[in-house]
Parts: structure tokens; C-alpha cells; sequence
């Protein structure tokens, strides 16, 4: 076998960052990588291709392969020099007694996180106080590789590109608004009350209440015990814990509870009774998990619980690394999260598998540390009555009311919910992150959670999917306001309960983004049954805003685009469009038949209101402007730093707010036939009655029109700037609720380089400056029509020498491009299919075709590039 050269390698001297690389890394990450060597050059890059990697960490030395010369990659490779530094790593040896990081592993996924983050801002002005360390010694340390890029054939390129359903800006501009907080807790509310009284969540209650009740009495049997002992351990006299019914039931009024009468709320109690919380039964789950991790580990095969959690429980347990955190954790009075106790919180966590290099652990720290205990008094101000419960779709059974002495409706009862207990400090990080995402907050990151999801993994509970039994625990907390959704999810995560569509990285994005993936329901579940007229709240506020009049303060007007007249039109093309199955226009007609068939009810269970105005605001006057915000935050990958993911550079966005001024400059000052109607200036109150002398022949009414318009426009602009950002999101998440589109597309255009024989000579099409591809940066309009692209494509002027015409026929496969028809603002004229920012194709072919429709007046000659490309 051939001899790896990676020991080589890294016995080799290497070189210090460069003292301004250094400087920013350590400003970035908060650490001293003084001891780091950098290892670049043919031998480095050899290295890196034998264990499949752009570039590779061993202790302190980074060694940077082929494609592995980017911020980027060096901040993930230093990420790796801190985990190293921190303790082992995951690694497998690849058969030359090299131990090789797996790129799926969560060390890999915490340093891919971590350089994506950390390069998202400028760095700080001051470098963090960083912690110096002795040089870490690299022959043990595994090798933690980013994995190598795949190969590229000639021409096809990299493109920061959205995922479906995101959006450009990820909706944060409504998080700052007025309103935006009630209406998110609204929505909360009514997504616990719908858990409440779903079914599958009353019957994953039950069930699991049934096998833990089974467990309980096989283990009695096991152990000599009374069986009757089970009943009592699901019962606790305990008058400020919601869901409680005391221990007064008789054993019919029990099975009753059990197998008929029990709502959500009382049986996820009384699983969180049985399994830990009711610390004086005879009986419960803590006892049994204590014997399977002290002298009875054969309990869990006994009892037929989840071996394999309970075995890695238990390993952890008894291991070596749980009493230094114990140890550390008691200087701090905090020893108990590390006891040797199934259910200590520090010990769960520590043995996730979190998704962000700051891990799970330090979330929870981080959003328990600005929770205080409220007074008596204001917790009694801050508990709920019965009413509210009624009102939170949660009303409280008799058994409840029974047991907390039968309060009126507007008593206040005596239950210690999260909201009652608790008071977050608004003042601190975690609260404000969350509120610059949107996210409410109400008690911390929900460790109650992860304890009762953990209980429902080590029990085994036959015929229940684990999501539904989170959507019990949902019933149970959200309607009390014990926590909010995303403290509950993220306990949730940390028990390794994540569905389609989590992550700590999308939430991260804000509630709007986070409110759509809530497994186990469907986006149109969630729109039938907790949005409110369909909408998440953030389309609801915009397709308020959109309907709002205008006023002449900007801050307390509506939108500026599509206008109250267009965004009026929509109730009407919206609700054609659903009839669209049953009662179809001829433009539906053939809209339905241009998409497959597809069918517009069904569409329309996710595609809303909000979404059909926002087409209508694209593709009015305001689309240039849109694409102008849009531009300032998507930049193909070589054009703009790596790592910007999310936020718009502060240049990018200047560049793009003096876009929008002079298209508006020039809107206020031509009026020809084709013109768009634009309503950010027609119909402003101020700008309105000045458009008549700005678009005449009068000069000096003209200069007094433009100086009275220009001076709005700059108060216009940044607010118009902000709201566009509203319609570029809610384009994008228009688009990706509508049918993907096949076929073939046309689209009119120019490109650089001469139409002279010389330049044709050879020619292949290089649109954005990458040679043998096309991409796009923006939202892009194609035609079904060829006369259509043709058209617009003789309207581009162009010079001749330097810049040409080009016809782009574009074979779409079913990824980035949407038929707009029914919601464009000039319907059945364009035949449009719009591209999503970030589409690829792969150039096939181009040539040089006579135009004999040419229009002389555009400039340049007769000949035009038609270039042939599809979808990659």
C-alpha cells in the first residue's frame, strides 16, 4: 500500500497566518491562533486529495488543498483547531493509521455553522479577549477534513442560492413592526389549541400513559412490589401544577381517566407525574432507569425498553467524563445538572448531538440565565382563569375545576404556568436575539421538554409516531403558556426530535421561516386549521400593508407598490383562479393546461392572497426596484465575500438604494406609451400632483416639479427600500408554491462583446461574465413565446461594438422557473415564466442568426447571439 504523505506533511515547519488574516480570524472566532501553521503548495495539495478533502485540520496545523484558498474554509479549519484544543474528536481510521472525520459527523456540521456565522458581519473593530494556549500536539489528533467540492466541467459555476420556501431576506422586516409580537402569539395560541384537540394527540397521550402504566406494573411484578402502586404513581396532591387531579380518584374513576375521559393536558401530567416529577410515589419510571444504570441493567430487555438509548444513557453515566463536569459545574452551585441521575438536565444535554458549534448546552444556559423568579404578586396577576383556557381552546375538565376547588370562570387559578412563574429580562442577549427574529419567549429553552420526550424514547411505546407525541406536549404547554413553540422546539431538537424542514438554523432565521415546518403537520394543515384566512402572520401583515392607504408620512403609510388598485384586483383574480377546476377562464384554461393539468384547488392550499399580490407588485412598475434590493443580497459566489449568507454588505445596499432613486427619478420624467405604471410616485399625495409638469415640456415647470420630487423620493426611497425587500421575500415565496415548469422558455437580452464578424468569430455566450453558463442574481422573466423574447430582446439597446442582442431558449427541468399568467399584471400578454435568483443552466450551444425584424433605432447591427442552454 501506498504510503500516505499526510504525516509528512504535518511534521513539516509550515507558516504562521499572515498577520492581517490573523488579526480578523481571532476578532471573528475569539481565540489565539498564534500556534497555527499553515501548510499550502503541491505536497499540501497532494495530501488533502488522499483523505478526500479542500482542505484539512491535525491540532494546530491547517492544511489547505486544491479549491481550499477561502475565508471560508480557513474559518471552518480553525473551528476545528478550537475543537481540537477542547478534547477529542470524532474520527476512523482509513486503514493508514490516519483517523478521518466523517463530513456528516457534528463536529463537521459545528465548524461548517460556525465559519458561515462567524463571517456573516464585519468583523468586530476589536479583536474579543482570546484565551492563549500552549502548542497542541498534532500526532493523536485526528484529521477533520471539509469535504473536497465536486468536480466542476468547463463552465458550470457556484451560486449562493435560496432553499425552497426561503426567501432573500428571510421576513425580518416585519419582526420590528407593531403588532408583529400579538400576532405571533396569536398564532402559538391557536396551534396549541388545535394540538390540544387533535385526536392523534389525545391518542398518543393515551397510549403512552397505557405503556408506562404496563411498565410500571411488570416491574412491581419484577420486584415484589404491590401492582396497585402504578395508579397512584400518575397522581399527585399538587395544586399549583396545571393538568393535576389529585389522588383522590377511585380505581373505576382511574381506568376511566385512562382509557376514556382524560384530555391532553391531564395525561401528558400525568406521564410527567409517573416518570419523574412525583418524587413521593412508591413507583415510577426514575426508579426503574436507577436500577438499569446501577446493579440491574438487565431491566431494560426485561421490561422491553429502548436498549440501545438506555445502554448509551447509562455508559455516560458511569463514564469517566460526567464527574469533571459535575465537579466544574458545583463551583458554579450548579453540580445537580451532572448527579447521577437519569433525568439531570447537564447530562441530557451534554449527550446531544446539537447542530450549532455553541451546542445545546450553552442554550440553554444562555436563555435560563435572564429568567428571575416573579413576586407573589405578580404571579398572581399572571395566571390564567378558566375562561382563558376556554378561550386558548383548552378548557379545563371537571376533574380539574374539581380539583383546584371549583373557581368561577374568571377566578384565577392557582397553577404555576411558565408566563406566571418566570419573568424573562428583556434587557439581555438571548431575549433580544429572539426578538430581532421574532421569536416569543416566555420561560427559556424548554428542558421539561427533552426530560418528557426522552421519557417517550427509553419507554418504547409501540404504535405511537414520536411527533404526535410532541404535538401532546404542545397541547399541554402552549395553551398555558408554560413555553413558547420555539423553547419547545428546541428542547424538542436536543432529545434528538427533529422534523422535516427544523433546525436551529432556520429558526434562527426567524419565526416566519420556523412557523412553516412544525412537524408533524403539513403547511396546508397549518394553513386550514391555525393561520388565520390562510396567512402565517407574516403574509397577513403583508397583505395588510398592501391594502393599507397611503399617507404622506411613509412611516405611517402602506405599501407604495402594487398600489390599492392593483392589490384591489386581487380578491377577484385570486378566487377566479381557485374556481379554476370547476369554473375556468379561458386564461386559467390554458394556464392549467400549459402546467400539466395541474390542479388550482389544490395550488391554492398553499399558494394565498398574500402570495398572488406580490406577483402583482413583480410584474407592475416595481420589478427593476425589486431586483435592485434583491441583487444587494444574493451575489454570485467570486463576486461578493464568501460567507455573507443573509445580510445585504452595507456598499451592496447603497449601490442598490441609488438604483432605486434614479429608476424612480426617471419614472417621475417619462410617461410614453409603454410606460409602467409606477404607484410609488402616482399615486403619492406629494408626487402625484407634480407629475404632469415633471413629464411636460415647460423647463422651468419641469425644474420646479423635479425639485419638489426629488426632494420626496429621497424621503421615499429608504422606506421604499425596506418594503421592497417585503415583495422580493414574498415573490420568492409565491413562486415556490406554485407548479415547477418544463419545457422551453425564451428571453431577450444583451450581452458583451461586439456583433461585427470579427466578434462573432467563436463567440460562446458568457452572460454575468462565466463562460458557458447562464445564472441568474435576480428574479428573471422568460416567455413561453418566442415572439415575446424576440420582442423584448429588439428593444435592447445595445452599441455594436461593445455590447450585443441575445435571444436566450432555455429548456427548463422542473426546478427554478413559475408560470405567473393568472396574477401578472398584464395577463395574457407575456405568456411570463419567471426564474428564481440563483438559477443555473449549462450553455449547450450558440449561434449568430439575421433578425429581420431588427429596429435601426436600437443601435447596433442586424445580427443577434442565440444561445441555447438548460437548467442545471
Amino acid at each position: 500500500m501506498q504510503r500516505s504523505s499526510v504525516p509528512d506533511v504535518l511534521r513539516a515547519a509550515g507558516q504562521p497566518l499572515d498577520g492581517a488574516v490573523r488579526t480578523e480570524m481571532e476578532a471573528r472566532l475569539g481565540a489565539d491562533f498564534s500556534d497555527v501553521r499553515l501548510h499550502t503548495g503541491p505536497t499540501a495539495q497532494r495530501s488533502a486529495a488522499e483523505v478526500g478533502a479542500r482542505a484539512y485540520t491535525s491540532g494546530s496545523h491547517v492544511v489547505i488543498g486544491a479549491g481550499g484558498a477561502d475565508r471560508h474554509t480557513l474559518a471552518h479549519e480553525l473551528t476545528h483547531v478550537i475543537q481540537q484544543r477542547q478534547g477529542p474528536v470524532a474520527g476512523t481510521d482509513n486503514g493508514s493509521g490516519l483517523s478521518i472525520s466523517d463530513p456528516s459527523d457534528r463536529f463537521e456540521r459545528a465548524a461548517e455553522e460556525n465559519a458561515r456565522r462567524v463571517l456573516a458581519g464585519p468583523a468586530p473593530a476589536e479583536a474579543a479577549s482570546v484565551q492563549r494556549t500552549a502548542d497542541s500536539p498534532t500526532e493523536e489528533a485526528p484529521v477533520q477534513r471539509t469535504a473536497a467540492a465536486p468536480a466542476r466541467t468547463g463552465g458550470e459555476i457556484a451560486v449562493q442560492r435560496f432553499g425552497d420556501g426561503e426567501a432573500p431576506f428571510d421576513h425580518a422586516q416585519y419582526y420590528a413592526k407593531t403588532g408583529w409580537q400579538a400576532a405571533a402569539e396569536e398564532f402559538e395560541k391557536r396551534l396549541g389549541a388545535y394540538s390540544f384537540g387533535h385526536p392523534r394527540a389525545l391518542a398518543a397521550a393515551r397510549k403512552t400513559v397505557a405503556r408506562l402504566k404496563q411498565l410500571l406494573i411488570a416491574y412491581a411484578r419484577t420486584e415484589h412490589k404491590d401492582v396497585a402502586l402504578a395508579n397512584k404513581s400518575f397522581f399527585k396532591d399538587d395544586k399549583t401544577s396545571a393538568g393535576q387531579v389529585g389522588e383522590g380518584l377511585t380505581t373505576a374513576q382511574i381506568n376511566e381517566f385512562f382509557a376514556r375521559d382524560g384530555n391532553v393536558r391531564e395525561l401528558i401530567t400525568a406521564v410527567y407525574n409517573a416518570a419523574y416529577y412525583n418524587k413521593g410515589a412508591e413507583l415510577s419510571l426514575k426508579e426503574i432507569l436507577n436500577g438499569i444504570i446501577g446493579p440491574k441493567p438487565q431491566l431494560a430487555s426485561t421490561l422491553g425498553m429502548n436498549q440501545e438509548e438506555l445502554k448509551k444513557h447509562s455508559a455516560f453515566l458511569n463514564g469517566w467524563s460526567r464527574p469533571p463536569l459535575w465537579a466544574a459545574a458545583n463551583l458554579a452551585g450548579k453540580g445537580y445538572n451532572y448527579e447521577k441521575d437519569p433525568y439531570a438536565l447537564g447530562n441530557l444535554l451534554w449527550q446531544s448531538d446539537p447542530e450549532t458549534f455553541a451546542g445545546d448546552t450553552r442554550e440553554m444556559i444562555n436563555s435560563q440565565g435572564p429568567r428571575k423568579e416573579r413576586s407573589e404578586a405578580d404571579k398572581e396577576a399572571n395566571r390564567k382563569t378558566p375562561r382563558d383556557y376556554a378561550d386558548r381552546g383548552a378548557p379545563l375538565s371537571a376533574r380539574e375545576l374539581a380539583f383546584v376547588g371549583k373557581p368561577g370562570p374568571d377566578d384565577k387559578l392557582p397553577w404555576n404556568e411558565g408566563t406566571a412563574y418566570w419573568e424573562i429580562q428583556q434587557n439581555e442577549s438571548w431575549p433580544k436575539e429572539n426578538a430581532a427574529r421574532g421569536v416569543p419567549v416566555v420561560a427559556g429553552m424548554s428542558g421539561t421538554t427533552t426530560r418528557m420526550l426522552k421519557t417517550f424514547q427509553w419507554i418504547k411505546v409501540s404504535g405511537v409516531d414520536v411527533f404526535d407525541y410532541r404535538m401532546a406536549v404542545m397541547g399541554w404547554m402552549l395553551p398555558s403558556w408554560d413555553h413558547s413553540l420555539y423553547e419547545i422546539l428546541r428542547g424538542s431538537w436536543a432529545a434528538g426530535v427533529k422534523g422535516p424542514g427544523e433546525s436551529a438554523a432556520r429558526a434562527g432565521k426567524g419565526a416566519a421561516l420556523m412557523y412553516q415546518n412544525i412537524a408533524p403537520f403539513t403547511e396546508e394543515e397549518l394553513r386550514q386549521n391555525v393561520c388565520v384566512g390562510g396567512h402565517f402572520p407574516h403574509e397577513a401583515m403583508y397583505f395588510a400593508e398592501a391594502n393599507k392607504p397611503r399617507d404622506t408620512d411613509p412611516a405611517a403609510s402602506g405599501f407604495m407598490e402594487p398600489g390599492q388598485n392593483a392589490a384591489g384586483t386581487v380578491p377577484a383574480k385570486y378566487n377566479a383562479f381557485v374556481r379554476g377546476d370547476t369554473a375556468p377562464t379561458p386564461r386559467i384554461a390554458k394556464w392549467k393546461a400549459d402546467n400539466g393539468g395541474a390542479s388550482t384547488e389544490a395550488v391554492a392550499e398553499r399558494f394565498k392572497p398574500a402570495h398572488a399580490t406580490a406577483l402583482m407588485a413583480y410584474t407592475g412598475g416595481a420589478h427593476q426596484m425589486i431586483n435592485s434590493v434583491v441583487r444587494s443580497r444574493l451575489l454570485p459566489e467570486g463576486y461578493a465575500p464568501y460567507g455573507t449568507g443573509g445580510v445585504a454588505s452595507a456598499g451592496a445596499a447603497a449601490v442598490s438604494l441609488q438604483q432605486i432613486k434614479s429608476q424612480l427619478r426617471w419614472a417621475a420624467q417619462n410617461d410614453g406609451p409603454d410606460q409602467e405604471w409606477v404607484p410609488t410616485l402616482d399615486e403619492d399625495p406629494v408626487i402625484q400632483p407634480q407629475l404632469a409638469n415633471a413629464r411636460g415640456t415647460d423647463p422651468v415647470a419641469k425644474k420646479a416639479a423635479m425639485a419638489v420630487i426629488d426632494a420626496r423620493i429621497d424621503v421615499l426611497a429608504p422606506v421604499l427600500f425596506e418594503e421592497l425587500k417585503a415583495h422580493a421575500d414574498m415573490t420568492m415565496e409565491a413562486l415556490n408554491r406554485l407548479p415547477p415548469v418544463t419545457g422551453t422558455v425564451y428571453r431577450g437580452d444583451w450581452n458583451l462583446g461586439g456583433d461585427e464578424s470579427i466578434y462573432r468569430l467563436g463567440k460562446q455566450a458568457a452572460l454575468n461574465y462565466r463562460p458557458g453558463s447562464v445564472f441568474t442574481t435576480s428574479f428573471d422573466s422568460t416567455s413561453r413565446e418566442k415572439s415575446v423574447g424576440l420582442g423584448f430582446m429588439r428593444g435592447q439597446r445595445v452599441s455594436g461594438t461593445k455590447t450585443h442582442r441575445i435571444l436566450l431558449e432555455l429548456t427548463l427541468t422542473g426546478k427554478y422557473g413559475r408560470d405567473i399568467d393568472p396574477f401578472h399584471q398584464y395577463q395574457g400578454t407575456e405568456a411570463e415564466v419567471l426564474l428564481m435568483p440563483g438559477a443555473s443552466f449549462r450553455v449547450d450551444r450558440s449561434e449568430w442568426v439575421q433578425d429581420p425584424g431588427h429596429d435601426p433605432a436600437n443601435g447596433g447591427s442586424d445580427w443577434y447571439e442565440h444561445v441555447y442552454a438548460t437548467e442545471a
